[in-house]
């Protein structure tokens, strides 16, 4: 015997613990920010250096310094919402970078510079309002014992047309904290669901660079890099249920999930001048993985409302609610760049950069408690593998090409124009899914099952600058747009108590955002 289970039946799985692949890939993937002048040329300064943020991406980058320098980067930026249900958008006001550069004589024309600088790799800021319907073709056909047909009418999600057997006894599905009660002679199906989402935060980087010029051919650079996480999402999602075609109860599910830790990672990079008379310079940088110490907290909420119409069958509402703190690991992928730049005259300069990371190497751990430690008073702990988490990771994700493209034209000794273009390629497989079925902590405790498969980034950048004197002000425009495919949940069949989950519709949704940085900065 078969039933069909509503995909909200996943949705009310209300203990929280640990990590899963699309999470993870959030927080190891980076924005295009920085100061003015880095981001109004698409970030392609790696091999021209003298910039601080570009010593974010390639540490000898700071080698070009000729003096010491401090900036400072402010900024707004506005998310619209992603979706097919609202229009609104949000404005945020950012710090984006703030840094010192201290510039040492060692020689002539060889230098040893050091730095410190704050910036934003990634903003978390989304809105997200999404309305799907379950697939309108196919219908389901239920029948006797004998064999004879009881009823049939269209299900929203039978592409191809369904069949399943009529009677049999109560279905007692059990999904972690609470338990839903499907009657024998009794089919439902998932109807309509509504999904809103209000996420923020950033994790903030703090650089820490030595950086060396030798006879202005050879400049290398090393930097440490601490990384602050703050993440915050609340989740809210609805789905009307089908009997027999028929409105007949709802599922709610409200969930906030607050992440916050450290993380750090090293990286280097050189650049070199392969002719002593022509200025074009080729870098190269390696980043190790960042190691994630992650703490998180949730609070869930479900309920649902399902009413049988047939007499002596009474399915009661029921809620729940849970709260839980949990600390996990995890490691992003190694990254590898290339890059090269030049100028012509006094006036023109140009650059390109090619980065490549791995995500299917991330790596998740989660933490796990064992005998009281007599001698230490206290629970000992250790973080162990997530093995199957991992291997789903390998096979959602992939690796991502980033390709950097920037100018900038001095049009007066003191004022610049610049442009530049970002491409990223996906992260994420096409048939890509947020597996509900893993045998892992992460999916077993998870709260919620929607997901998107994101395709290429398109950055397109402008700005300008003014100098004067030991000043320096700078203006840059960012319009960043990606596309992708949402669902509510993982379509499939016939894996969690002989069950039927009713397929939804995916929907293509882009999101989009432009930001304006303004940066003053001294020489001195």
């Amino acid at each position: 015997m078969k039933k069909i289970l509503s995909a909200a039946l996943l949705l009310t799985s209300l203990s929280i613990n640990a990590q899963e692949t699309y999470t993870n890939a959030e927080l190891a993937t980076q924005d295009l920010d920085g100061d003015a002048r880095y981001v109004g040329m698409g970030g392609a300064m790696e091999a021209l250096g003298a910039n601080i943020s570009a010593a974010s991406e390639n540490p000898a980058a700071m080698g070009l310094f000729r003096s010491n320098a401090a900036s400072v980067s402010f900024g707004m930026s506005n998310h619209s919402a992603i979706g097919n249900r609202s229009a609104d958008s949000r404005t945020v006001v950012n710090l984006d970078q703030a840094g010192v550069v201290f510039n040492h004589r060692i020689g002539y024309n060889s230098y040893l510079n050091w730095g410190i600088n704050y910036h934003k790799s990634t903003n978390f800021n989304q809105i997200m309002a999404i309305a799907s319907e379950g697939l309108k073709y196919g219908d389901i056909t239920v029948k006797n014992e004998d064999g004879s047909v009881a009823y049939s009418y269209p299900l929203y999600g039978s592409q191809n047309g369904i069949t399943y057997e009529k009677g049999g006894d109560i279905v007692d599905s059990q999904v972690d904290k609470l338990n839903y009660v499907l009657i024998g002679d009794q089919t439902f199906s998932s109807y309509d669901n509504f999904l809103k989402r209000d996420r923020r935060g950033y994790i903030s980087n703090y650089d820490f660079t030595i950086s060396g010029n030798h006879n202005n051919r050879i400049f290398w650079g090393a930097s440490l890099t601490i990384a602050d996480v703050k993440y915050k999402n609340r989740t809210s999602y609805e789905e009307k249920v089908l009997d027999l075609g028929e409105p007949n109860g709802n599922i709610t599910f409200e969930d906030t999930h607050n992440i916050k830790g450290i993380g750090v990672n090293i990286k280097g990079g050189i650049i070199v001048r392969p002719i002593e008379e022509n200025p074009l310079r080729v870098g190269l940088s390696v980043e190790t993985p960042t190691w994630y110490n992650l703490s998180s907290e949730s609070q869930t909420y479900g309920a649902h409302t399902i009413y049988i119409n047939e007499p002596g069958l009474l399915l009661l509402p029921l809620k729940a609610s849970t709260k839980c703190d949990h600390s996990f690991v995890i490691t992003t992928p190694w990254k590898f760049g290339i890059s090269a730049g030049t100028t012509f005259g006094r006036n023109l300069a140009i650059g390109a950069s090619f980065n490549y990371a791995d995500y299917s190497t991330i790596k998740s751990k989660f933490k796990e408690d064992h005998k009281y430690d007599w001698w230490k008073d206290d629970i000992s702990t250790s973080y162990q593998n997530d093995e199957a988490m991992n291997k789903h990771t390998k096979a959602t994700l992939k690796g991502v090409s980033t390709l950097k493209l920037g100018a900038e034209y001095r049009i007066t000794p003191n004022i610049s124009l610049r442009a530049g273009y970002n491409l990223v390629t996906p992260m994420y497989s096409k048939d890509g899914v947020r597996n509900m079925f893993i045998n892992s902590p992460g999916i077993e405790t998870a709260t919620t099952t929607d997901y998107t498969n994101w395709q290429s980034t398109n950055r397109f950048t402008c700005g300008a600058g003014f100098t004067k004197g030991k000043f320096f002000a700078d203006v840059a425009f960012q319009y960043s747009t990606v596309s992708g495919t949402y669902l509510p949940y993982q379509n499939c069949s016939d894996i969690v108590l002989d069950a039927y989950v009713t397929p939804s519709r995916p929907i293509d949704i882009t999101n989009s955002r432009t930001q304006l940085i303004c940066t003053i900065g001294v020489k001195f």
